[in-house]
């Protein structure tokens, strides 16, 4: 029984401190990366060309 409650409190406390280290310190997790942004891509197939090959290649059915 002591033992059980040992556990359960070492658990604890390791809940707690791991769920305390793990915050985002900082609130810039809002703003995404914009270097290396490519705005020139040129597209080469759409989504229901995609859709057309899966189901011809029977992946999807």
């Amino acid at each position: 029984m002591i033992k059980n409650i040992k556990i359960t409190t070492a658990f604890a406390i390791l809940a707690i401190t791991l769920s305390t280290v793990s915050c985002v310190k900082k609130d810039d997790f809002d703003n995404a990366p914009t270097t290396n942004v490519d705005p020139d891509i040129v597209t080469n197939a759409t989504v229901s060309s995609v859709v057309t090959l899966a189901n011809a290649t029977g992946r999807f059915r």
